[in-house]
């Protein structure tokens, strides 16, 4: 028996979207294999000397500038490498928070107790510049949501127990 998919919140289907970090994995394809390309360039001249026996002064220059073209790129391309995994940890703790953001005022809208304690409160240009008192309500909830996620928690009334006070 097939299940049926269950529909996803907007915030499941926005932090979906912007975890595709797909494109950040084919840059370090990329810089993978245009590494794989100058050890093989490398290998290449070093079995030229090696199969020619071609050991004169220039020869050896030549080999030492390979070489030290060789140590430049692979330290280029590692650099590269491990800035695009930093990055990838940032967007990925950055999408994860927004989300967690989306799911706390959407849970704080579901069961108003989540921000019993919060002592919200909205300022007078809020309350003019508001559509609705839903759109305010809604306002409200995010700030608490992002003070909630910014603070661990602890000004929202969860004391890191597992229970809400």
């Amino acid at each position: 028996m097939a299940k049926t998919p269950m529909p996803h919140t907007k915030a499941w289907r926005t932090f979906e979207e912007n975890l595709d970090f797909m494109h950040m994995l084919t840059l370090g394809h990329r810089e993978a294999g245009a590494l794989k390309t100058q050890i093989v360039r490398l290998r290449t001249v070093v079995n030229s000397f090696l199969s020619k026996g071609l050991w004169t002064k220039s020869a050896q220059a030549k080999l030492l500038r390979s070489f030290k073209e060789f140590n430049r790129t692979v330290k280029t391309r590692v650099d590269r490498i491990q800035t695009l995994t930093r990055w990838q940890v940032v967007m990925i703790v950055t999408c994860v928070e927004a989300y967690l953001q989306d799911v706390l005022s959407t849970a704080a809208s579901v069961d108003p107790e989540l921000m019993s304690k919060s002592e919200q409160c909205a300022r007078y240009a809020d309350v003019i510049a508001a559509t609705s008192v839903d759109a305010l309500a809604n306002k409200l909830r995010v700030r608490w949501a992002r003070g909630w996620l910014s603070d661990g928690g602890r000004r929202a009334g969860y004391r890191g127990s597992g229970k809400w006070e």
